[in-house]
């Protein structure tokens, strides 16, 4: 029997601090003439677990980028806004920000900037297109955060608090996932009073159990649902889907099957091994040959090459994967131009 070693537990922190952290981030650039808006995103529903999500929009290229590393500002700031992991991006980037996901920002300083309305249509593909991107992602990172000898408490409550919105995406599409409420209700409890649960490590280890499983009902019921919306022509790619495999952030590798709705829990269930149905290979395959900078990026991981383009803009799936691909290789370039090392807009498969 393997003993886990737990480290990084809960810290036993008050919403004031995090007051005190949004005000020191505010003072610390409120000379800045580079700046146009700092934002944060998300909530801090969880103190002591939950991090400050910060979103720097520029109006001009900055001169001195290690100023918006946060690590001069204080120790404190800095561990709460994940070590400075902060999404840096041009004004223009940011008002297109409802194509690439839904974020709920707060302005913290700076100009409020309006943001694009989407159509009911654009936010029924762009929730199927953020299922593909992060879904199987979360799945596959629990799985190997769950598995390692050392357990970082925190990040894994954080991991599965994450997991859970695409849970809830994917609810929308298919109607309630057998318990996910309980999952949600026990995640709840252990993020909010750690200190108070009995054996709360082994709570949290089930917790993580579940979430895998809950995750792989979820794709085995969407699976149905895009198939209704991706592009299934596989002949034009000349690409066995089984043998494709997607690298995404921290040495994660998605695997998949050809058939394109196969069931993932089943498979699971009966070898202990997650692969995923074909119709997400065929997410990646079509975002890996779309005309953008991140699409050559990934070609080139899939297939040691760049691809040659193709793109159906009647097809609604593929032209929305290409306004989203396109926004995203935006602030991508912005960031290369800048030599910033980190700070693009989260997204599945980069990092």
């Amino acid at each position: 029997m393997t003993f886990k070693k737990y480290t990084n537990y809960p810290k036993k922190l008050e919403k004031s601090f995090y007051i005190k952290a949004r005000d020191s981030i505010v003072n610390y650039f409120s000379d800045d003439n580079y700046l146009e808006s700092i934002y944060e995103y998300g909530s801090v529903s969880s103190p002591g677990v939950s991090d400050i999500d910060i979103i720097l929009v520029f109006k001009k290229d900055p001169k001195n980028i290690l100023k918006y590393s946060f690590s001069d500002i204080n120790k404190e700031v800095y561990e709460l806004v994940a070590n400075g992991n902060v999404i840096k991006m041009e004004k223009s980037t940011f008002a297109s920000l409802n194509y690439i996901d839904k974020l709920n920002t707060n302005l913290l300083s700076g100009n409020h900037i309006e943001k694009s309305i989407l159509s009911e249509k654009f936010i029924y593909i762009r929730e199927l297109i953020s299922i593909c991107d992060w879904l199987p992602e979360r799945i596959k990172r629990i799985e190997i955060a769950s598995n390692n000898d050392v357990i970082n408490i925190s990040f894994l409550l954080c991991l599965i608090h994450s997991f859970n919105y695409s849970i809830k995406k994917v609810e929308e599409f298919t109607g309630k996932i057998n318990n996910f409420h309980y999952l949600e209700k026990s995640l709840s409890l252990l993020r909010s009073n750690w200190y108070s649960i009995d054996e709360p490590e082994k709570q949290l280890m089930e917790a993580s159990k579940i979430s895998i499983e809950i995750g792989l009902r979820a794709i085995t019921l969407i699976s149905k649902v895009l198939m209704e919306y991706i592009p299934l022509f596989k002949t034009q790619y000349n690409f066995n889907l089984s043998k494709l495999i997607v690298p995404m952030h921290h040495s994660i590798f998605l695997n998949f099957k050809e058939q394109l709705d196969y069931d993932s829990y089943e498979h699971f269930k009966n070898n202990n091994k997650i692969i995923f149905p074909g119709i997400f290979a065929l997410h990646f395959m079509h975002l890996a040959h779309l005309p953008t900078l991140i699409s050559r990026r990934l070609s080139l991981k899939l297939f040691k090459k760049f691809t040659n383009p193709i793109l159906n803009i009647e097809n609604s799936y593929q032209n929305y994967l290409f306004i989203k691909a396109s926004l995203i290789s935006d602030n991508l370039t912005f960031l290369e131009k800048n030599n910033f090392k980190g700070g693009l807009i989260r997204y599945g498969f980069y990092s």
